[in-house]
Order: structure tokens, then sequence, then C-alpha cells
């Protein structure tokens, strides 16, 4: 019988340590899909290819494998095969299929999509990888390589990796053969990556096959991802991005400039609070009160030293202005400050700036690899990266909803907006 809270394995030769750097493919220079950050590893993967592979089988020595130059003799990128990959590690990947190995990377999703997409690829599954930063977050080391590498006593990343990266990542005319020394100093940054890596899973707490298998269950899901209705993300990233310029060039009039933006919070707080005319009013958006001898000599108050415009700050802010108005009504300033106020609740949202994320993140109508095992360090939480689908608005417009729909599909909205 199988012992779930058992560790994965005892033998390190059953760990496959490996780290994949890659290049954008060309045509993506200036595009959402050059980037990881941008596109989210699925996407990325469709428009990137391998330019080193390192890897380590249980203890032994760091192995890499390179190509040479980035473009074939007719101009078009030059991608690894499977047939190139060194047998131990062909070999590896038939022990993994048979769940008697496994690979592990750091932040393992990326590596799996990526290694994925080497032409004549058998296909990783989720089941033959694990992730060593998972592991590290659940022993509380940070989730950055560096700082678990730092953190176990150790020297960390080679300190012009981010360089390198930048030099080589991205679809341009560096090569190995224009740049040969950054290109090796790209190799051994490499090989420290998968040395420090597997340093790390040896200095944590090694995760019971209960939480791998909770893990390969997740990753089936990323995989698998959701179903997106892309156009109508397409034309509500255009309504939103209209509606955030004017909602910017509102608050540039009402304040003569002096805010320029919604995400000026700080701003738009110490505005506001200058201007309320009633200390019930200014009150909703203290945050902490300091007793101002301890910032100057003279008689003591109380003063507001920060502020806050929290979502539940200017709701309650909204009640006194609908009271104040239906009560004795506003002035012209007063108005004005409502304005600049509700500015900043319906302005300043996180929720319409996803739908541009979905379109760009999105792999034929499908968004994947949103969840973060062990995301929340030491609790087990899940978290989510890309698009943050653990945060989307939850709030229904109802009956308004078919109204909406039909004034978003009769817009004519220009084209280089959608």
């Amino acid at each position: 019988m199988t012992n779930l809270s058992a560790p994965l394995t005892d033998d390190l030769a059953d760990i496959c340590f490996i780290d994949t750097e890659t290049r954008a493919k060309q045509g993506t220079a200036g595009t959402s899909d050059e980037n990881v950050t941008t596109a989210g590893a699925y996407r990325y993967a469709k428009h990137s290819f391998i330019t080193i592979i390192t890897y380590a089988i249980g203890h032994e020595k760091v192995k890499r494998l390179a190509i040479q130059s980035f473009k074939t003799m007719d101009g078009k990128d030059n991608l690894i095969r499977w047939r190139d990959l060194p047998q131990d590690l062909k070999q590896h990947f038939i022990r993994a299929e048979n769940h008697t190995a496994w690979f592990a990377a750091w932040n393992a999703q990326f590596d799996r999509v990526v290694m994925n997409e080497i032409v004549g690829c058998p296909g990783f599954r989720p089941r033959m990888f694990i992730d060593v930063m998972a592991q590290a977050v659940a022993s509380n080391l940070p989730a950055k390589l560096e700082g678990a590498s730092r953190a176990i006593g150790r020297g960390g990343k080679q300190q012009d990796g981010k360089g390198l990266i930048g030099l080589f990542a991205k679809d341009n005319d560096v090569s190995p053969q224009t740049h040969p020394v950054e290109y090796e100093r790209f190799g051994t940054y490499a090989e420290q990556d998968t040395d420090e890596m597997r340093e790390v899973y040896k200095a944590t707490r090694p995760l019971p096959l209960k939480e791998w298998q909770e893990y390969w269950v997740s990753e089936a899901i990323n995989e698998r991802g959701m179903m997106v209705d892309v156009e109508f993300c397409r034309r509500a990233a255009a309504v939103a991005k209209l509606n955030e310029a004017k909602i910017n060039r509102d608050l540039r009039e009402l304040t003569d400039g002096s805010i320029s933006t919604v995400g000026q919070h700080a701003k738009i707080g110490e505005w506001l609070f200058d201007r309320l005319p009633s200390n019930e009013a200014r009150d909703i958006l203290v945050k902490q009160w300091e007793d101002d001898d301890l910032i100057t000599d003279g008689d003591s108050e109380m003063v507001a030293v920060k502020l806050s415009v929290a979502s539940d700050r200017l709701e309650a802010l909204d009640a006194w202005f609908v009271h104040r108005d239906e009560s004795t009504g506003l002035t012209d300033d007063e108005f004005e400050l409502w304005q600049i106020m509700e500015a900043r609740m319906f302005g300043s949202s996180a929720t319409p700036k996803k739908f541009a994320k979905i379109v760009d993140q999105h792999v034929g109508e499908r968004l994947m690899g949103q969840y973060s095992f062990n995301g929340a360090a030491q609790t087990g939480r899940f978290s989510s990266r890309g698009v943050q689908v653990h945060n989307l608005m939850r709030a229904s417009l109802g009956k308004l909803e078919p109204l909406l729909l039909e004034i978003l599909n009769s817009l004519d909205i220009p084209y280089e907006l959608t």
C-alpha cells in the first residue's frame, strides 16, 4: 500500500534537476508574446524556443546543451530537436513516464511547457515534474531562487544573469556569434541556477507524495485551462482603455492639473481631505492620527498622518455625499469633490485591466497556467498569476447585463484599440 505521507523518493538519483533558457521567436519583437510576464508561460512557449538546457541527475555534475546559432542557414529559428537530447536525459524521461523518476525545476510549469515545444518531444506530463520552488516556499524560503539560495547559506545566482537574459532572450540581432563571451557566461549562469536549485531541494523538507499529487492535479487543471470569450474581452479591454482615458481627463480638469491619473491615490486622498467641508467627512479618509507634539513644539493637536482611499472608505464617503445632497444640497465645489471621489472609486479597479491580460495570454481561447501551487508561504494556499483569476470581480449587473452586451456590440471602437 502506498504511503501518501512519505517523501516521493529517498534516492536523489531519481531526480533530474533541469533548467531552460529561451529566446523569443522571430516576429515577436515589441509584442506581448516576446515576454513571458505579459504572455504567460503557455502562450510564451508557443512563441519562443529553447537555447540552453542545463540538467543534473542526482549528484552528477551539471551538464549543458546549448545551440550555437540562433538561426539556420536559411534564416529560420534554429530549434533543438528531441533526437538532439543526450541519451541519459531521454532515459530519465522514460523512467519518469513509468513514475519511477521525476524532473525537478524552479517554477516547473515554465520548464515543462517549453520542453513540450521541442520538435519531436513525446510530451512531458504534469505527473513527471515536481516544483522545487513549491517545496522551498513550504519551508518558508523565498519564492525567488536567489533569495532561497542565500537563505540556506549559499552564494545565490550569477549576478549578471538578468542582463544576459535581456541580451539573449529577446527577438533581436544578438547571437552567440556576435557575443561569444557573453553567451558562454549565459551558459554558466544556467548551470549555476541548476546547481543552486538542487542545493535548495536538498536543504528543504521533502514534500510528501500526497502534496505532490495535489500539485499534479493543479497542473493538470492549469494545462486544461478555462474557456474565455476572447472577442468580448478584446472589446471590453478597448472600452476600459477609453474609460480610463476619460477619467484621467476629468481628474485633470477638476483639479487644474494637480492630479493626472486615477492611480495617484495619495494625491487624491490629500486633495479630498484638504477640501472636504466637515470633520465627519474628513475622518472617513484618516487611517492614522498622530499627536502633533511629536512633530512640532506647539500646542498638542491630533494630525492626520496617513490617509486611505480604499474602496470601503470611499463607499462610506459616497454615502456621506448622498446624505448631504438629499438633506441640504451640494455646493458646486462639493459636487466636484464628489466627482473626484467617484472617479477614484469606479476608475481604480484592477478588474478592467484583466480583459487586456486575457487577450494577451489566451491560447486558442483558453486561459491556462493561472494557478500557483503553494503560492502563499507556509500556509499551503493556492495563489494566482497572470490574470489573477482568484480575484475576479464578483459583482453582477443583474438585469443590466443584456443591455451592456448590446451596447458593447454596437460600439464602433477604433481597430487600433482592439
